[in-house]
């Protein structure tokens, strides 16, 4: 509880680092997601549970503050978190590839799902402009992002006061 606690904390300071100061900074399409570069990350560190949880909580959080469909990132966040849980027994995660990897896949299905989301209810928009434009540089900004936030995450788990009690 306390290790989840601790990165629901953590995603809270993102997200109101992330609305305050990175809302701003968008240059020539250049948007950084740190929310979903946080949930890929802290996935990989946590258990199912745990993860499932920080998921849940960020994007209800990221959904009070959205002005289109309620729960998409919520959807968004529960999904990656999801796949990147059953991902991480299955690979090495230490490698910079790896998480590379894994967040251009989270950036994809993000905008599937919100691509499909808008479709379902009948929100029009560009999506050749957003595939063309917005995807590869939040793809770039979030990769590089996301590099130091898994070291700092992998520090943070480290700690302690957060390590899991081994049960016999």
């Amino acid at each position: 509880m306390k290790r989840v606690l601790t990165f629901i904390l953590i995603s809270i300071f993102i997200l109101i680092m992330q609305q305050s100061f990175l809302s701003g900074l968008k240059i020539n399409f250049l948007a950084l997601d740190a929310t979903l570069a946080f949930i890929a990350c802290s996935s990989l560190l946590l258990d199912e549970v745990e993860s499932f949880i920080v998921a849940l909580v960020t994007g209800l959080i990221v959904d009070s503050f959205s002005p289109y469909v309620f729960g998409v990132n919520s959807i968004i966040y529960i999904s990656i978190s999801y796949l990147f849980t059953l991902v991480q027994k299955k690979i090495y995660k230490e490698r910079t590839l790896i998480l590379i990897l894994l967040n251009v896949l989270a950036v994809i299905l993000k905008y599937l799902i919100i691509f499909g989301s808008y479709y379902i209810v009948s929100i029009k928009i560009d999506f050749i402009k957003i595939i063309k434009d917005v995807v590869p540089f939040e793809m770039f900004s979030n990769i590089i992002f996301a590099i130091f936030l898994f070291n700092f995450l992998k520090k943070v788990v480290n700690i302690a006061f957060l390590q899991k009690e081994w049960k016999f």
